[in-house]
């Protein structure tokens, strides 16, 4: 019984020991290995977290010193420009007292703050006195441009009512409308008439076109005047027309409001025909009424236009309001 113990003990040792044997071939290797790694790992990171430390208070010392040194020197540049600030206020202010001390002495001595002129006249201080204050100036009359530079519109007329739409220029008229308004300033000595044959010389039509227009672009050709026509003969060089029956057509114009700017003299009028004693619109060839009393009783239904002419007096454009 006991031999069969002493047995069992030695087997049970021997299975141990192959136990270990077994244990080291096969993890002992691993089990050192992952020791090493853990404990290499530990003193990794001490090392790491010591060093981080370090860095920390050596750059926080580092930066406090530069941002240490910076201010003392801003202090000093802002010192220094301060000084030199109150030092430049310092040398206005001397300087304004020395003027303000040499012009009170001036004029306690002088009773004048001349700086130049040494010799004291009180004849010359009210003359000068004098001269600083003149007579105010006369109010100049107003200039009325109506009576001034009416007659440019009584002068002329425009009979083709299509020149009352919009803005027209000289520049931009026919030929015909142009010769209808130099005749339209024409006199009776200015036509000859021989029974119902009026005849015009094209000279004295193209004197009164250049007064108008201020320009010698003047081509002689047929034009009319509502029912008559006149003619443009070639052969004989004159205008010739036939008058039957009376013309019993016209234009008024009745300027009230005048101005003057750097270019143009500016005339504002109401404008009517006239047709068999009747008053029309000619922008509509309405009939308002009887023309007895002129046109003061239909200017709120009349048409207004704008006359505009050179400073030569040359008609330069209308326009209807």
């Amino acid at each position: 019984m006991a031999n069969k113990d002493v047995l069992d003990k030695k087997t049970l040792e021997k299975y141990r020991k192959q136990i270990k044997d077994d244990f080291e071939d096969h993890y002992k290797d691993e089990l050192v290995k992952e020791i090493s790694d853990k404990v290499s790992s530990e003193v990794k990171d001490n090392f790491n977290n010591s060093f981080k430390e370090e860095l920390v208070t050596e750059l926080s010392t580092d930066v406090k010193d530069i941002v240490k040194n910076d201010l003392v020197k801003e202090e000093r540049r802002v010192y220094r420009h301060k000084s030199f600030k109150i030092f430049r206020l310092s040398i206005y202010v001397l300087v304004l007292l020395a003027v303000v001390g040499y012009g009170v002495y001036r004029l306690y001595v002088t009773e004048s703050l001349n700086l130049m002129d040494y010799n004291y006249n009180p004849e010359k201080i009210v003359t000068t006195t004098q001269a600083s204050n003149p007579e105010p100036k006369k109010d100049e009359p107003k200039i009325d441009y109506v009576a001034e530079y009416k007659s440019l519109v009584d002068g002329i007329k425009i009979y083709d009512s299509a020149l009352y739409k919009g803005t027209v220029k000289a520049t931009d008229m026919k030929m015909i409308n142009k010769l209808q308004m130099a005749y339209s300033t024409l006199s009776d000595t200015d036509k000859e008439v021989d029974g119902s044959i009026v005849t015009i010389k094209p000279s004295t039509l193209r004197t009164a076109y250049i007064k108008i227009f201020g320009t010698d672009d003047f081509e002689p050709t047929s034009f009319n005047i509502y029912n008559i026509n006149f003619v443009y003969s070639p052969n004989k060089n004159e205008f010739i027309a036939i008058i039957n029956v009376p013309n019993t057509e016209d234009i008024k114009y009745e300027v009230y409001d005048g101005s003057v700017d750097e270019n143009y003299i500016i005339l504002k009028a109401y404008v009517a025909k006239i047709q068999d004693n009747k008053v029309y619109n000619v922008a509509t060839d309405k009939a308002l009424g009887d023309y007895t009393n002129g046109l003061n009783d239909y200017k709120t239904k009349l048409s207004t236009v704008t006359f505009r002419f050179t400073k030569d007096k040359n008609f330069y454009s209308i326009t209807n309001e």
